[in-house]
Order: C-alpha cells, then sequence, then structure tokens
C-alpha cells in the first residue's frame, strides 16, 4: 500500500506577467484583460493533467531596481491544497505547494511617463483554481492560479491572440531579461512618405 504522500512539492515559477499585456493594462482595458485572463484559464485547463483548489497561506516579497522606472519584484507563495478536482499524481487535499514568480511594477517615485501596469498579486487567504502538469510520483513541473500566475510555454500559444488583440502598450519578450527592461519609450513617428514622381510623357 502507497503511504507516500506530495506533502511538499517545491515549484520555482517565473509567472509571464511582467511580459504579456494581460499584465500591464490601463484601466480602460480592464475587459480586454479579463478576456484574456479567461481565454488563459481555460487553455490551462485543457493542457493541466492536475486541477486543483488552493488557498494562499503567506507570501514574502523581495524588490529591487532595475531602472528609473521599474522595480523587479519577487514573491514566494506558499499555499495549501483545499480540494483536488483531478490528477494523475499523488498530490491530496492538504499538501502544501511553494512557489515563486516576478513581475515587474512601476516606481510610484518616478515621474516616468507611460502606461502603469497593474497585477494580480496573490495574497494571504486568496483562493484560487489552479491548473498544474504532474508527473505519477508527485512532482509538479508548473503551475497556473487563475488571474494571477500563469507558466510553462507550452501555454504561451494560449496568450498569444489576445496578447496581440489587447496590448495597448510594447511587453518584452524575453523573460530572461527583466533586469534590462528599458523605461517606457515615445513610439516612433511614421515615415514620411516620399512625394509621388509625375510619369514621363509619351513620344
Amino acid at each position: 500500500m502507497h503511504t507516500h504522500r506530495a506533502t511538499m512539492q517545491s515549484i520555482l515559477l517565473w509567472a509571464l506577467l511582467p511580459s504579456t499585456a494581460l499584465a500591464a493594462l490601463p484601466p480602460e482595458h480592464a475587459a480586454d484583460r479579463e478576456r484574456g485572463i479567461l481565454e488563459t484559464a481555460r487553455a490551462a485547463r485543457k493542457q493541466a493533467n492536475t486541477v486543483v483548489d488552493l488557498t494562499v497561506r503567506s507570501v514574502s516579497k523581495t524588490a529591487r531596481d532595475t531602472n528609473d522606472c521599474y522595480h523587479k519584484v519577487t514573491y514566494t507563495v506558499t499555499a495549501v491544497v483545499n480540494t483536488v478536482q483531478r490528477t494523475v499524481s499523488k498530490l491530496e487535499a492538504g499538501d502544501t505547494l511553494r512557489f515563486s514568480y516576478a513581475t515587474k511594477q512601476y516606481r510610484e517615485d518616478t515621474g516616468c511617463v507611460g502606461p502603469r501596469p497593474y497585477y494580480d498579486v496573490l495574497k494571504a487567504g486568496d483562493t484560487r483554481p489552479a491548473y498544474l502538469e504532474c508527473s505519477e510520483s508527485g512532482a509538479c513541473t508548473a503551475v497556473v492560479a487563475y488571474g494571477a500566475l500563469w507558466s510553462d510555454d507550452r501555454l504561451n500559444a494560449a496568450l498569444e491572440s489576445a496578447r496581440k488583440r489587447a496590448r495597448p502598450m510594447e511587453y518584452d519578450e524575453d523573460l530572461d531579461d527583466l533586469d534590462e527592461l528599458e523605461p517606457p519609450r515615445r513610439p516612433p513617428k511614421p515615415p514620411v512618405p516620399a512625394p509621388e514622381r509625375s510619369s514621363e510623357a509619351g513620344d
């Protein structure tokens, strides 16, 4: 009889939040953002082999400046599994998940001009459905918590249509370049069309 339980899953996860338009929409685009989140959640649910409900127990936060306009903020979250809707692993209600994610946050003390990103940051007490990729041994390699976290390259395609449709500002494609993010810049001016050449007369 199995006595092993997945009592602690350690999952290191970098959310897509810093780079997606869905996480950086100004308030007037909230409807597009919400629609994008719902589309992502539906896609994630289809991809995942494990679906659970989580309650966040604690969140720790560290921040450091990346440039004059933004902080890089890393959150470390401890959450408990309330219910298991489906799974291929030994994950059970009562098990604890621990994971981290990073976001880019606008510095309020600067005079930077540009849309201010806002994020749905997990807080202690939050309860969310989460979508995981788990092995039969119980090791889980991806977490997608509705409205807050996205992870795993296999989910990127599900974000693309919403990202292109709703994007109001530039986003950084490379998740590894958080430290080199540049402050908001004015878009380049459109090129001036060349004057039309008059057609030459015939013979």
